[in-house]
């Protein structure tokens, strides 16, 4: 299975300005992101969607590849993920079985915890994988899901989508 890589990162954030290129434990926030993906045997390409020179540079010298920039209507606030993945997906124009996409806003990975993901996503049939951990009971619940039975994910709220974007929240 051909699997990309996909590290999405722009770079207007108004949260935390320049969170990703901001030093987290000695190192850019979006390097932690890299390395775990370069580590991992099971990707094809490691690539940075950005529209920001800056994330760009730090990324290449992390050893990501930053082959296109993202145009700006990709990267505005309220931008979802989704028209991200195809831009990238239609700059490439190589052929992939599926994305792993790894947001840098996340950057503390278990070791092979990539390879072990897309392992199950090929041997469960399913059309996606997340990772997801145990959150504080203060975070929104829009955010919180339980696993049924079946290894199924549930929004705790029990509406069948989640509200994505943590401005919308």
């Amino acid at each position: 299975m051909r699997v990309l890589g996909l590290i999405p990162a722009r770079g207007g954030s108004k949260g935390v300005p320049r969170k990703n290129v901001r030093s987290l434990g000695g190192k850019p926030l979006i390097v932690h992101t890299i390395d775990a993906a370069l580590a991992a045997t099971r990707l094809a390409r490691v690539v940075v969607s950005t529209d920001d020179d800056e994330i760009a540079e730090v990324s290449r010298a992390a050893g990501a590849d930053v082959p296109f920039r993202r145009p700006d209507e990709l990267a505005a606030d309220d931008t979802p993920t989704l028209p991200v993945v195809v831009h990238a997906l239609d700059m490439l124009d190589e052929p992939y079985d599926a994305v792993c996409l790894l947001q840098p806003t996340t950057p503390f990975r278990v070791d092979g915890l990539i390879d072990t993901c897309i392992a199950r996503f090929e041997s469960s049939g399913a059309d996606s994988v997340v990772t997801v951990g145990t959150v504080p009971t203060d975070h929104n619940p829009h955010w919180v899901y339980f696993m049924d039975p079946d290894g199924e994910l549930r929004l705790s709220t029990g509406e069948d989508t989640p509200i994505t974007r943590r401005q919308d929240l």
